[in-house]
């Protein structure tokens, strides 16, 4: 992950020195700090697991079934034009969302003495490192118009750290807003869920920036994204699987925000 920031970050400063005596760029302005949301709605992977999985409900100790048809992260990247209409830029961003199939199935006893019969659903943690080139039209004036935006990056996606409600087959529970503080440590260790997944995301983006004025621009578009991994030994396995299948399932994403030239 530092390499790779660093490889980036060298390589943008390295462009601006070579480039930056060239007169062009939004009022002179080549360099750019993009600031937005990312919304997406999940609809190939909830098709796919309807039913599959329950999640906590509001009343407490009680498992309910439920599906999120909306996720949401952040994205934050600097970028430099190096041409009239190329540019470079980093990005890194931000995402959560959870996972609808029952991951820890009462098959997997792990050598336990009793199954778990269901779980709350999980919820994953997703932070991106992408190196991206922007192109506009011939007549374009980077950053400002309309850009084509190709990345190749790195996410890294972990289980977000809480006590999930845990149903077993013996009527017992562990976990929930009324469990112990070591049922979250017992629920990772047991089940090898503390590691992470890395995946390779390569990414197709159309985004529009629009003036405010000469130091604000309104940003928005959408991009197309696939996630590509293998599963790492040092993790449940079951998670594992998910998480890629969601990742991979999860194609389009819509960006909306605001752009800082200078």
């Amino acid at each position: 992950m530092k390499k790779i920031i660093g490889l980036a970050l060298g390589l943008l400063l390295t462009t601006s020195l070579v480039f930056g005596q060239d007169n062009y760029g939004y009022y002179g302005k080549k360099t750019f700090i993009d600031f937005s949301s990312s919304s997406y709605f999940p609809i190939l992977y909830n098709l796919t697991t309807s039913g599959a999985g329950s999640e906590l409900s509001p009343s407490g100790n009680s498992l309910q079934s439920s599906e999120d048809w909306f996720n949401s992260g952040a994205r934050v990247s600097v970028g430099r034009a190096i041409k009239s209409n190329v540019g470079l830029a980093i990005e890194f961003g931000y995402d959560k969302f959870t996972l609808g199939r029952q991951v820890l199935p009462s098959s997997y006893n792990y050598n336990q003495t009793k199954g778990i019969i269901d779980h709350e659903r999980f919820r994953v943690n997703s932070i991106l490192v992408m190196p991206r080139v922007e192109i506009s039209g011939p007549n374009g004036l980077l950053p400002n118009g309309l850009v084509h935006q190709i990345g190749f990056g790195l996410t890294i996606n972990s289980l977000a750290k809480q006590n999930y409600l845990v149903l077993y087959n013996d009527g017992s529970r562990s976990g929930g807003p009324n469990g112990e503080a070591s049922d979250q440590a017992d629920l990772f260790k047991t089940y090898d869920l503390d590691k992470s997944m890395k995946m390779i995301q390569l990414m197709y983006g159309l985004k529009m920036r629009t003036p405010l004025g000469k130091s604000l621009m309104f940003n928005y578009g959408f991009r197309y994204t696939i996630d590509l991994g293998t599963i790492p030994f040092e993790l449940n396995r079951e998670l594992a699987r998910e998480i890629r299948s969601y990742q991979f399932r999860n194609l389009i994403a819509f960006d909306l925000g605001l752009t800082l030239p200078f």
